[in-house]
């Protein structure tokens, strides 16, 4: 008894690997499909191909295409430091340095960082002081004090 693969049969588990990825996008399940799709239009384009051929092509696509997908997922997927203060803003300060731009009160001032005007806590200085922001508490910036040599 001999097998044969189809190439609508390549196209059918096509459809249902897409299908897959449609309804849990994890991004799998997409490059087996179109390996699946190619070996479908090849199959199409040479009937006579053996099965067992069919399957090892089948194989390979797969891989390449998965390892082609997680080697450029790698390369342009966004740095740790990026994700991690995504919504945290405030935080890409801590150590930094930068001028008062309203001198701190009864321990509330403001800073410029770039085109924001930022609330800052800590200990009373001057206007044009320079603090080291050390924390933060909210939408505050905690500093602190440079000591000037």
């Amino acid at each position: 008894m001999e097998i044969t693969i189809l190439y609508w049969y390549w196209l059918v588990a096509a459809g249902v690997l897409l299908a897959l990825e449609a309804a849990a996008p994890l991004g799998i399940f997409l490059w087996f499909g179109l390996a699946a799709v190619v070996l479908g239009g090849v199959s199409f384009l040479s009937p006579g191909l053996a099965p067992e051929a069919q399957l090892v092509a089948y194989g390979v696509l797969a891989l390449c295409a998965t390892v082609a997908w997680r080697f450029l997922f790698l390369r342009h997927r966004p740095r740790r430091s990026e994700t991690v203060l995504l919504n945290q803003r405030g935080r890409r300060y801590v150590g930094r340095s930068f001028a008062l731009s309203h001198a701190i009160e009864h321990g509330v001032g403001e800073i410029r960082v770039d085109d924001t005007i930022w609330r800052v806590r800590g200990e009373d200085a001057a206007a044009g002081s320079v603090v080291e922001v050390v924390g933060v508490d909210g939408a505050d910036l905690l500093v602190h004090r440079k000591a000037t040599d």
